[in-house]
């Protein structure tokens, strides 16, 4: 595959990036390119990253920078998305024939930001149980072998760290500032909402629910989250969500609260149970 091209750049959804290498000619150029993640579940469009350099073999200076400018830049875009943890993890833990046939619904933890977001995304290439095509996305489900037009349910899957950029200016548990919107946290944080808003408000199925990684409510190593009960359960009560499903506190938990189900299932591979933070519980729930 050529093309010609000047400067060392970053071809991305049709825009050119420039590297931090300038004064390349003009130069035939080979071209290496990879197919990385889906944009998000409405536009179903692909990404295309590509890397065009020319003007190689002086064993200069500028060449090896420019390598290292390469590397870096390519290593926050393709993560291991065939690395062998996930195989051990997760390929070779849920092996029964039923959980192997099943459709997996992921949404990123805060333990995920510590590692390249996008391995996430391209994961389903390597087992196509894996569903995640995006920071957030939603998804509808019909009653099998139904006539009627209406969904029977609307499952709408959050990016909670990312929601806690409202108190802690960074996504929950993202120390290596990989996330997407790195840079962007606010703005992000602020298109997410609206477009929670906008998919709840629209949706068009006999019940609506909600899936993050991050709890609202908890009585047990952690406490009830105030930021999300802020963000959130207004939005629910507006428009008739019948349940959160979340992790996040290492326990299992229903709580009801204002006609809500909030189910906590975080205990999957740790667990621990007190009663340490009940009084966060509203009353009567």
């Amino acid at each position: 595959f050529f093309a010609f091209l000047s400067l060392t750049s970053m071809i991305t959804r049709g825009k050119m990036v420039e590297l931090d290498q300038a004064q390349m000619r003009v130069v035939l150029l080979v071209v290496i390119f990879g197919w990385l993640c889906e944009g998000n579940s409405t536009s179903g469009d692909a990404a295309l990253h590509i890397f065009a350099l020319g003007d190689v073999g002086c064993d200069c200076p500028l060449q090896h920078a420019v390598s290292q400018a390469m590397g870096q830049t390519a290593d926050k875009l393709k993560g291991p998305a065939d690395s062998p943890r996930y195989k051990q993890t997760f390929d070779d833990v849920y092996t029964a024939p039923s959980l192997k046939s099943a459709r997996w619904v992921m949404a990123l933890g805060n333990h995920d930001y510590g590692a390249n977001i996008l391995a996430m995304f391209e994961r389903k290439h390597y087992n196509p149980q894996w569903y995640q095509p995006f920071i957030y996305y939603d998804m509808f489900y019909s009653e099998p072998d139904s006539s009627t037009a209406t969904p029977m349910l609307h499952l709408i899957v959050l990016d909670t760290p990312l929601l806690h950029v409202k108190s802690l200016r960074i996504p929950h548990g993202d120390p290596a500032r990989r996330h997407p919107f790195h840079g962007r946290y606010m703005e992000g944080f602020e298109k997410q909402m609206h477009w929670l808003e906008e998919r709840l408000s629209s949706s068009p199925a006999t019940w609506v629910m909600v899936l993050g990684h991050h709890h609202i409510w908890s009585s047990n190593r952690y406490a009830s989250s105030g930021i999300l009960r802020d963000l959130l359960t207004p939005l629910f009560h507006k428009h008739g969500v019948v349940a959160y499903l979340s992790g996040h506190d290492h326990s299992l938990q229903h709580i009801s609260v204002n006609g809500v189900e909030y189910i906590v299932s975080g205990n999957g591979g740790v667990a621990t149970c007190t009663r340490r933070y009940a009084s966060t519980i509203p009353p009567g729930s």
